[in-house]
């Protein structure tokens, strides 16, 4: 259906104006307006913040891992992915929407008590680690573990690691490329950068974060 603004203007008597009669344009229109938003935020800088920096940017795609396809025995990495009960959250695979993701971003804040605090629609909303729990079905246990704080006890040594990770046909080269990677070594760092700890660029790089946290889940060792 056609606005009002792009109608014919008539005169009184239903004739079109003269030519060259002057028409008003029509009024501007305010940012609530074009993105139709305005429902979700209470104030006029969420709406400024949510145009300037998320409206329009890309979300990255839902990945899920599709189990039963794995279950043979060249395949190992789905075992060390049950031990740390990650196949609920892998395999998960809903429906979403993709600008309540973008508004969902622009109204985050950190909490003092470390809880993701959202305001939608006039309604504050805080989600703690036991609400993840009981969403995505993940267990919270073993330790948290960083690349600058691994505990002693973990006995981590990057060179021996990333040694038992590459191809025998690469050993002794400076690699730090997926494609150097064994099979089951190559999909758990997949299922690391793309769905554990997914990143927008570099799914082929090897940092030194993920070959720390590839090491822990081959050797058993409870992440948090």
């Amino acid at each position: 259906m056609a606005s009002s603004s792009q109608k014919h203007h008539r005169t009184r008597k239903g004739k079109q104006p003269a030519e060259g009669h002057a028409v008003n344009p029509p009024s501007a229109t305010g940012i609530e307006e074009v993105l139709d938003y305005s429902r979700y935020f209470s104030t006029k800088r969420q709406m400024m913040v949510f145009e300037k920096m998320f409206h329009g940017r890309p979300v990255i795609s839902l990945k899920a891992m599709h189990s039963p396809f794995f279950v043979i025995p060249e395949f190992e990495f789905q075992n060390l992915l049950n031990f740390q009960h990650l196949q609920p959250f892998l395999g998960m695979k809903l429906p979403y929407y993709e600008e309540l993701v973008r508004v969902f971003y622009t109204n985050l804040k950190i909490t003092p008590l470390g809880e993701l605090g959202i305001e939608i629609c006039g309604k504050r909303i805080h989600i703690n680690e036991m609400d993840w729990m009981n969403i995505v079905d993940l267990r919270y246990g073993g330790v948290k573990l960083t690349l600058g704080t691994i505990p002693e006890e973990c006995n981590f040594d990057r060179a021996l690691a990333l040694s038992s990770m590459i191809r025998e046909d690469v050993q002794g080269q400076n690699v730090r490329n997926a494609d150097s990677l064994k099979m089951n070594d190559r999909i758990l760092h997949y299922t690391w950068v793309h769905i554990l700890c997914p990143r927008g660029s570099n799914f082929a790089q090897v940092s030194n974060e993920d070959i720390f946290m590839l090491w822990c889940i081959k050797n058993n060792i409870m992440i948090n």
